[in-house]
């Protein structure tokens, strides 16, 4: 991620959809995937530091459980530095 995208996404904290980055594959070229999973999630704290970023996130997703379907919310948290992260996917209003 370039470090004007950087600065940017401190300012678009909130919009933020889904965060990409960059993976080897078998033969050796960088393709992106989600580094956080494809979870719908919310951003619960967002602490920029230099080139790196730590997350918490809300996560929810849907179980099968005794009493039928049900909401399982969990945090999670990253530590995500700048040149690991590809591109970032916003929400569109």
């Amino acid at each position: 991620m370039t470090k004007k995208f950087w600065n940017d996404w401190q300012k678009r904290i909130g919009e933020t959809k889904q965060i990409y980055g960059w993976y080897e594959n078998s033969k050796g070229k960088c393709v992106g995937g989600s580094l956080i999973g494809y979870l719908p999630f919310k951003i619960i704290l967002a602490k920029f530091n230099g080139n790196t970023v730590e997350l918490v996130l809300e996560t929810k997703s849907e179980v099968f459980g005794k009493n039928g379907y049900h909401i399982h919310v969990e945090n999670k948290y990253f530590t995500l530095n700048r040149k690991d992260i590809s591109t970032i996917e916003f929400k569109i209003y």
